[in-house]
């Protein structure tokens, strides 16, 4: 789990949050505490990996970029799901356990609202190329945004692409 996105979460949404989650039944089975082997280790050692502890330290105040109040929402929603792929200057690249190359989410402010919503909601691009992950993550996540909060997200990152942010 990125627990440096969820840093910075409203006290009402996380209560909300765990409300719900001690609401389900527990369920799956258990799983034994992790090993790490040589490889892990020597990845541990130099730095590029570690504990989610480590990772709000350094990464946890983060934000993506400040494109003023009327945004607030959007900036919000976007620090708490797309920057784990894109990072917090939404500029994307390598980064992470998965090395492959991650798009600049800007870009997403040159698309028509009709294009980003069916984007969120399929994981269809503009051009209808194949995506892949995004496509996983949008079907499964942002499926479940309403239009006002992806209406909010695309004002944003258009914003943000507009200014240079």
């Amino acid at each position: 789990m990125p627990s440096r996105l969820f840093s910075q979460i409203a006290d009402a949404d996380m209560n909300a949050l765990v409300a719900y989650i001690r609401s389900r039944p527990k369920q799956g089975e258990a799983h034994p505490l992790p090993t790490f082997g040589p490889i892990l280790k020597a990845e541990m050692a130099k730095g590029e990996y570690y504990s989610s502890a480590v990772g709000v330290e350094r990464e946890g105040k983060a934000w993506p970029p400040d494109a003023g109040p009327e945004h607030r929402l959007a900036r919000y929603m976007v620090r708490a799901t797309c920057a784990e792929c894109h990072e917090m200057d939404l500029r994307g690249g390598k980064q992470g356990l998965v090395k492959a190359e991650r798009p600049d989410i800007r870009i997403a402010g040159s698309y028509e609202l009709k294009d980003f919503v069916r984007l969120l909601r399929t994981g269809v691009p503009a051009g209808g190329r194949k995506l892949g992950l995004m496509a996983e993550v949008a079907q499964g996540r942002y499926s479940h945004f309403t239009d006002a909060e992806i209406a909010a997200i695309h004002a944003y990152l258009k914003t943000v692409a507009e200014g240079g942010l």
